[in-house]
């Protein structure tokens, strides 16, 4: 009788997340913004070894339909032929207003990426900052557009949505569909007015609010968190704005193999120890609720009647599935939708493998 009164609570405890995820999944997206309130925008791209597809993504930036942006290239330090396809970039454009920053690596600022950011904000001359890196492409030419409407009413951060590129087999299914879950838990939180992160593939903040957070000084010697920690610490109930319009998604290069998604996902755990304290319990019960409802539903078929058993299962799946079905659908990530519970099954299980790496520093120092 324990184990079931257990079992329920955590189901319960599970469903009502999902369902704060459906308010977010319910809720209607901005109108688009009109020219004449449009305001000037610098577009940051980091660039480190992304020669695969780099000029087509430039190409991508370059083509926005919006009346006034510039474009700074932050090349730090590749060691591949970026940087050669970025400076013919800027040649064969030379009545557009594309800035190069050419990065050398600095040991004495700990974290290379927010050196090379902080250069590049510097360099901007706009007081509205748009961020993606040279491994992604806005997937309109309205990117820019949509995402300058987050700006609208005051607002000085805007949360946008990025994917990975849609490929044959398990591992890019897998990664797809972890990158999605992530995004609906920041989004739906955002909404919810807890902002705990972001995705430096496509964001947004002002330099006014980059400058009087004193930029990423709190977390320098961190490596990672130029995009997560920043947003938790500048986020505020009445800053914030979200922009999942289709038009304005970005999509990446996936990555390669698991073991680069597991290195991300070591990285993610140990960044995540820095976030504020209500957000870390808020997630990590969501997470323990999570890994406990596999564990609790495997066992419940020994412990339990199978009926009852099978009824709390399913209520959880059903409520699951039209959680995270129409977030999906949200997002433009339909194919996702048939796979959720074998997905999150293996999303589970490998996570645990990582989660020592919230105690323990990842080992590679440059990450």
């Amino acid at each position: 009788m324990l184990f079931l009164y257990a079992f329920i609570t955590i189901v319960l405890i599970n469903c009502a997340y999902f369902l704060l995820f459906l308010s977010f999944a319910l809720s209607k997206k901005k109108d688009s913004a009109t020219i004449e309130n449009l305001p000037p925008i610098s577009v940051l791209v980091y660039i480190k070894n992304n020669v695969e597809n780099l000029e087509s993504n430039l190409n991508a930036i370059l083509e926005q339909d919006y009346p006034d942006f510039e474009i700074i290239l932050i090349n730090d330090s590749s060691t591949d032929d970026s940087f050669i396809i970025i400076e013919e970039f800027q040649k064969n454009h030379p009545n557009f207003p594309i800035y190069l920053t050419n990065v050398h690596g600095n040991e004495m600022f700990w974290g290379s990426k927010k050196y090379a950011l902080t250069l590049g904000i510097k360099r901007a001359k706009n007081n509205y900052l748009l961020f993606t890196d040279g491994h992604c492409k806005p997937l309109t030419n309205q990117w820019i557009r949509e995402m300058s409407t987050g700006f609208l009413n005051n607002k000085q951060l805007v949360l946008g949505y990025s994917n990975y590129t849609k490929e044959k087999g398990l591992f890019n299914l897998f990664l797809r569909f972890d990158t999605l879950m992530n995004a609906i838990h920041y989004l739906s939180f955002a909404k919810a007015k807890m902002t705990y992160m972001g995705v430096g593939r496509n964001l947004a903040y002002t330099s006014k609010v980059y400058y009087e957070n004193r930029g990423f000084i709190s977390h320098v010697k961190i490596p990672a968190g130029d995009d997560d920690l920043f947003v938790n610490e500048v986020a505020r109930t009445n800053n914030t704005s979200l922009i999942y319009n289709p038009k304005a998604h970005v999509e990446a290069t996936p990555l390669k193999n698991w073991e680069a998604w597991h290195n991300m996902r070591k990285n993610r755990a140990w960044t995540f120890r820095f976030y504020k304290t209500k957000h870390k319990v808020v997630l990590g019960i969501y997470f323990l609720s999570t890994v406990l409802f596999w564990f609790g539903a495997i066992a419940a078929f020994f412990l339990l009647n199978w009926q009852i058993a099978s009824a709390l299962v399913a209520i959880r799946l059903i409520i699951q599935y039209i959680s995270i079905g129409i977030s999906a659908k949200k997002l433009q990530e339909k194919s996702l939708i048939a796979y959720i519970p074998l997905l999150e099954f293996m999303l589970v299980f490998l996570q645990l493998n990582t989660l020592s790496f919230y105690i323990k520093k990842p080992p590679n120092k440059k990450w």
